[in-house]
């Protein structure tokens, strides 16, 4: 055997060792869910982003149909000042006119309640990368913990971390679960 490895074998921090084992085995299944709640966070953040980008764009929509509906109602409001020649068409213009204001509320509406379902869409996203990020901090001290045990064979720092990594655990199930 080589001079390095008797001499770690000699202190019990052999391959065989149950202990060391069992730890670096945590160690192991805690680096699973840290890479799992981290990516599924990222996901969260860029569905959110993805969220206000619709968002913003169905604001920019409603704000375009404002100014349109704006217009309309400024031509109405001359019209109502403005001494017509043709009565029966200027009748007509201001049904129209009428009608076009009407659909721009209807449009205007709809595109609010469109954009307030995004935001609602980002909202839960968000709510669900804070969850994960509480995780992801929980379970890389849980891998501290675990890691530091490796080196000072301490069985408490051991149950302290798998602790931590159970509370990181929740937080991970809790923002996949939120809907």
């Amino acid at each position: 055997m080589h001079e390095g490895m008797e001499g770690h074998a000699e202190h019990g921090g052999g391959a065989h060792d149950p202990f060391t084992t069992r730890v670096s085995l945590s160690i192991s299944v805690i680096a699973v869910i840290l890479a799992l709640t981290t990516m599924m966070g990222h996901r969260a953040a860029s569905e959110g982003s993805q969220k206000q980008a619709e968002a913003f764009d169905q604001w920019a929509f409603y704000q375009a149909k404002s100014i349109r509906e704006h217009g309309v109602r400024n031509m109405l409001s001359l019209q109502s000042v403005i001494t017509t020649v043709d009565k029966e068409k200027s009748e007509k213009l201001k049904e129209d006119s009428e009608k076009e204001i009407a659909k721009y509320e209807k449009d205007k509406e709809e595109i609010s309640e469109k954009a307030k379902e995004f935001q609602n869409e980002r909202d839960l996203l968000q709510r669900k990368v804070d969850k994960y990020e509480s995780a992801e901090s929980l379970l890389e001290i849980a891998l501290v913990l675990c890691s530091v045990t490796l080196i000072t064979r301490r069985s408490t720092l051991w149950a302290i971390g798998l602790a931590v990594a159970a509370g990181g655990l929740y937080f991970g199930i809790v923002g996949y679960l939120l809907h």
